[in-house]
């Protein structure tokens, strides 16, 4: 079993990244809220990201598996 995490702006964000990490097979068991408003201001600037989307997956599924199916579910459908 390996880990994955991701970093989100925002909590749509967030539920995109989960959505292809579950598309992949990958199995998400946490989301991480970051608390902005306590960091400092080279924090702030450095990790503007809000949230930390965790996954578990066992092989053959990779981490750029999964980064492709992140980018298929943060595509605009028109």
């Amino acid at each position: 079993m390996q880990i994955i995490c991701r970093h989100a702006y925002t909590d749509f964000n967030a539920l995109e990244i989960a959505q292809g990490m579950e598309n992949a097979g990958a199995s998400v068991f946490s989301i991480t809220s970051i608390n902005i408003s306590e960091r400092n201001t080279f924090e702030k600037e450095a990790y503007p990201f809000s949230f930390i989307v965790w996954a578990r997956y066992d092989l053959p599924i990779t981490p750029k598996v999964i980064d492709c199916e992140i980018e298929k579910a943060m595509q605009i459908e028109e």
